[in-house]
């Protein structure tokens, strides 16, 4: 896996796997912890335009 990510070069390549990794995350820890499916939407949503 680290072969494909150096494929597409780690300037455009980390920063996709670490937002992909916070919304797994997070998706989890909706679905773990039963928290409030409103703040969990804007969590997602306010790290996808971090990046």
């Amino acid at each position: 896996m680290l072969d494909r990510i150096q494929e597409g070069g780690p300037f455009f390549m980390w920063p996709i796997v670490i937002v992909f990794i916070i919304l797994a995350a997070l998706f989890v820890r909706q679905l773990v912890t039963k928290a409030d499916k409103a703040h969990t939407i804007i969590l997602l949503s306010n790290t996808v335009y971090l990046f």
